[in-house]
């Protein structure tokens, strides 16, 4: 009777384990996508000022020149045009930004986690806003990729 009640405790004991560590594996992969689904709600934010920025009249601060007749051109865009500090840091990541032929580019990473997010900003309405989530991991492989 001892080994009978000794075996099952044993198997209770690897059972209890076992669900503690498949818990802390899922709280992981929760806090991860936590983080991007806020590091994607920050970089929106940005996005939109961006867009205000680049509709408001330059006497009051938004974009000057020619270029705010063409959509997708944020020339001049910084984030110290929005007020916001350069580099933008949140308490979800950091922020980056580049302008390019599609528009602005806006990129959001947590190295911590290992989580980042792309946002392009190719117009001012809000269908021209899209974002794109990845590992950090990810993002490196397919940087490889293109450089070779």
């Amino acid at each position: 009777m001892g080994q009978q009640q000794l075996l099952l405790l044993v198997l209770s004991l690897i059972l209890v384990v076992a669900a503690v560590v498949a818990g802390l594996f899922m709280f992981d992969e929760n806090m991860r996508k936590t983080n991007a689904d806020a590091l994607v709600s920050d970089a929106i934010n940005v996005a939109n000022q961006a867009q205000a920025w680049k509709i408001r009249p330059a006497a009051f601060g938004g974009q000057p020149g020619e270029s705010r007749n063409n959509p997708t051109d944020f020339t001049g865009f910084s984030f110290q045009s929005v007020a916001l500090n350069d580099p933008h840091v949140t308490l979800h990541g950091s922020f980056s930004y580049r302008s390019d032929e599609r528009g602005l580019v806006i990129i959001g990473s947590n190295e911590k986690l290992g989580t980042r997010v792309t946002l392009t900003v190719s117009g001012i309405t809000d269908r021209d806003i899209i974002a794109v989530v990845s590992s950090t991991d990810e993002t490196a492989a397919v940087a490889e990729s293109y450089a070779e």
